[in-house]
Order: C-alpha cells, then structure tokens, then sequence
C-alpha cells in the first residue's frame, strides 16, 4: 500500500480484560497484517490489562520481553474499558494511535484501510462502524437498539453503528485527553467533538477464543451512565410529567364535581388509590433522575485518578507520560 509523506508512526490501544488465550494470537495477526501491507510504517502496541483475574499480564510481560514494540500496562483493579483507553491513549508518543480490542472482533485487516485514510485522505479520525451487529440473543439485539435510538434522540448526534475501532490523529488525542470530566465515554466524545471522519463498514468476527464479560447489568449501567453524561433530558420528563399530573387532576376534579352534582356519585376510593400509586410512581421517577445526576456530580467532585497503574512494561524514559498514576516524581514505580 502506498502512502503519502515522510515514515508515520502508529499506537495500537489494546484493553484486556480476561484475554489471556487471545493476546498472542492478536500479536500475531497484527504484525503479520502491518509487515505485509505497511512495512513503512512504525507501530507499537499497548496493552492495558484492566484488572483481568487470568493470566493475561504474564502473557504482556512475556510478549514484552521479547518483541521491542510491546508495551504493558496494568491496573490496580478492574476501573473499565474507558479508563483502558484513556491510559493508553495518555501512553501514545505516535503520530496516530488505533483503539482496537484484543478479542479480533475487530478485524485487523481493516487496519490499513484506516491508516490510509488518515495519512492520504486527511482523516483525522477515522471510525469503523458495524454493517451489522455480531452474533447476540435477540433480547441483547433488542436493548441495543433502543438504546442507540433512544441515544441519537436526546443526544443530538447518531452513533447508531458506532464501535470503540477507531484510528485517531494526534491532535484528537491531545484534545480528547485535555476534556476533565471524570466518567467519559468514548465512542460518544469522538462524536462530539464534531469532526470530520471517514466511515469503514465492518462486520464483528467471531471472538477467536473465551466469551464475553460483558453482563446484562453492566451493559445497563453503561448505557444509562453514557446518556445522563451527554443529557439532561431525564430532568425535562420530570416537568413533562408534572404538567401531565396536573392536567389528569383537573380532568378528575371536574368528572368528580360532575357526578356530585348530577348525583351519580359513588362511594369507594378507587380513584384515589389509582391516582396516589400514579403520582408516587412518577415522584419515585423523579427522585432516581435527580439522585443520578447527583451522583455524577459528586463523582466529578471527588476528583480521583480514573485509573491506577500497579505495573507497567516496555517504557522508556521518552514515554513516562502517566505522571504520577504510573510513577512518583523520582521515576520509580
């Protein structure tokens, strides 16, 4: 492949979470792919391992040891796929850096595609998003796609097809890293910041080994936290339903005042046992919007570090970027 310019310089951002059986294989499908296609091309690949309870940090030390171009990361904990990226988007020295998983759902042979884009086109992002979702239950099809409809809607910008396969320019990453806020979600930011992007449909492989960790729980709490992060609308159903409340009362008043008066009033409360469950319910609403935006205020507040980093692998001196989430000021672990 034929590429403008003078040697570019590429990242690879890889989070790990429980991927011991795919790490080498991943290593392997990628350096084939970039010493066949783009030979021209520097890369290094940083693994983050985000707190996995297999052996997929002695695979990245390992993997360290021998190849010069692997650098490894690891958490204290498990702090999530967002912190992942951000630490290893922090890592990047390149002229670009690639998020891609270790699981190769992602398909590694796309990569060129991306780096050409970006280097003769003039991309600075350059996304891959999902001619179709990968193989799921039809409940998992479902819930997605409401929620990225739901998403789209009172969020202002589509990210319907969107995935974590992304190439990013450095200067994105520079302004992407510079945004404070403490919970981030990445695929939505991107979108925010509004620049242009090149598109590349990709189908989701088959993971090459292991399942997924991803849990119906946790999925929820991602996509209820992604939205109140890029809205407030939760808070305008709050006086949307206010004024339905009191619409539905003066509707009561008046059928109450009109049967009392004609005399075909009955007895029981009905009624009002309905209307006090209806009300409570949309109070109940009310409280849990309000308490989660709360929460995400006192979130940011705290100010804590978004990850910590027990042990890192393959850096140099030139490269030392995490300050003192990865070393004290003398440079020691």
């Amino acid at each position: 492949m034929q590429l403008k310019g003078s040697p570019h310089t590429v990242d690879f951002i890889v989070p790990v979470y429980n991927e011991a059986m795919n790490i080498h294989l991943f290593e392997e499908k990628l350096s084939s792919v970039m010493n066949a296609e783009l030979p021209k091309v520097d890369y290094k690949i940083i693994f983050i391992n985000d707190g996995s309870s297999d052996d997929s940090w002695n695979r990245i030390e390992g993997l360290s040891e021998k190849l010069p171009n692997i650098i490894g990361i690891n958490f204290a904990r498990n702090f999530g796929k967002e912190a992942a990226i951000e630490s290893g988007l922090t890592q990047s020295q390149s002229d670009a850096a690639i998020v891609i998983d270790a699981d190769l759902q992602h398909p590694i042979d796309l990569v060129p595609s991306m780096i050409s884009a970006w280097i003769n086109e003039g991309y600075k992002i350059v996304s891959a998003v999902k001619s179709e979702r990968q193989s799921e239950s039809y409940v998992m099809r479902t819930f997605a796609s409401a929620y990225y409809h739901l998403f789209t809607k009172i969020c202002g910008f589509n990210i319907q097809k969107a995935s974590d396969f992304k190439l990013l320019d450095k200067e994105i990453i520079t302004k992407y890293l510079s945004m404070p806020e403490q919970e981030r979600f990445f695929r939505g930011l991107i979108a925010w910041m509004g620049y242009p992007e090149k598109k590349l449909d990709f189908r989701p492989l088959e993971r090459a080994e292991g399942e997924s960790s991803w849990s119906i729980f946790q999925l929820f709490s991602y996509a209820k936290n992604s939205l109140l992060a890029f809205s407030y609308a939760p808070l305008k159903l709050i006086g949307v339903f206010s004024y339905l409340m009191l619409l539905i009362s003066f509707i009561l008043v008046f059928h109450s005042l009109y049967t009392w008066a004609t005399g075909n009033a009955h007895e029981g409360f009905t009624t009002v046992i309905i209307l006090q469950l209806f009300t409570t319910s949309i109070i109940m609403v009310g409280l849990h919007a309000i308490s989660s935006y709360i929460a995400k205020i006192y979130d940011e507040l705290k100010g804590r570090p978004r990850f910590l980093v027990q042990q890192a692998v393959g850096l140099d001196d030139q490269t030392k970027k995490a300050g003192d989430l990865v070393y004290d000021q003398a440079g020691n672990m």
